[in-house]
């Protein structure tokens, strides 16, 4: 007769191999989900390939997915699908035909391009010159380079910084602060959780509201109002309409079409605008790229 404990042994061992099976193919199957997709020139499962084009039935990647574009290839996908992944870095010049998801982070290279929705999980940076013909969400951070281009609405979680130039053809919203570049533009409202900063010579062609600081440099343009706790606005900064604030302490030169506001304090020669500007400087820019 065996001893007991023999068969304790066996059923352990048997026991220790089903795991060690189990274990093998569960990190198989995570080295599978966490393959890379790459776009530059090598074959992409479900995917055809012309010259620098790709163009895929459906995406070729997941959520949980690297996908990488080498600079200059584009990506057509069917019916303008899904292209999902966990993180996405597309090359310079390179582009995408369909809407992007990503669990986490997005770059887009100097001058590359994406025609539809885009959705990142928590980062979205724009290099110089580049282009998203839709409405770009991040759930926490955005950054866009100098020249990058919106053609849609932009939100972020937390902030939003543009580069000088850049264009937002829509409305821009941030659960904290926004941040605008030298001569860059916002074609409809700014809305900040908490503070909005604009560089000089930069046009908000509607409202800008944050809950607390606004602070506008030189040459800056509100085609609206302006309502916040405290503003600050640079020398011949302008406000088409309303400046409604607390506070509010306007630099030479800087005015106004009316102002509710509780404590204001005037630099030489502001107040009240003579007239009011031309809302032409407010018309689109259109880039018509919408056809890569």
């Amino acid at each position: 007769m065996k001893p007991a404990h023999s068969r304790c042994r066996q059923s352990l061992f048997k026991l220790g191999s089903l795991l060690l099976i189990g274990a093998t193919w569960l990190m198989a199957s995570v080295s599978a989900n966490a393959a890379a997709a790459t776009f530059d020139g090598t074959a992409v499962p479900g995917c055809s390939l012309s010259g620098l084009t790709y163009t895929c039935v459906s995406s070729p990647s997941t959520k949980s997915d690297t996908v990488t574009f080498a600079a200059g290839y584009i990506v057509n996908m069917v019916d303008y699908g899904n292209l999902y992944s966990s993180t996405a870095a597309l090359g310079a010049n390179s582009a995408i035909n369909g809407n992007l998801i990503a669990n986490s982070t997005v770059a887009l290279g100097a001058g590359a391009y994406l025609n539809g929705s885009l959705q990142a999980g928590t980062t979205l940076a724009l290099g110089a010159g580049a282009y998203v013909n839709g409405d770009p969400t991040a759930g926490t951070t955005v950054a866009l380079g100098a020249g990058a281009y919106v053609n849609g609405n932009l939100t972020a979680g937390t902030t939003v910084a543009l580069g000088a130039d850049a264009f937002i053809n829509g409305n821009l919203t941030a659960g904290t602060t926004v941040t605008l570049g030298a001569g860059s533009y916002v074609i409809r409202n700014v809305k900040a959780g908490s503070t909005v900063d604009l560089g000089a010579g930069s046009f908000v062609c509607r409202n800008i509201r944050a809950v607390s600081v606004a602070t506008l440099g030189a040459n800056t343009y509100i085609n609206r109002n302006l309502r916040v706790e405290t503003a600050t606005l640079g020398a011949d900064a302008y406000v088409n309409r309303n400046i409604r604030a607390t506070t509010a302490t306007l630099g030479a030169g800087a005015c106004y079409a009316s102002q509710t506001t509780t404590t204001l304090t005037l630099g030489a020669g502001a107040g009240v605008c003579p007239l009011p500007r031309p809302v032409t400087i407010c018309r689109p820019i259109i880039y018509r790229r919408e056809n890569y």
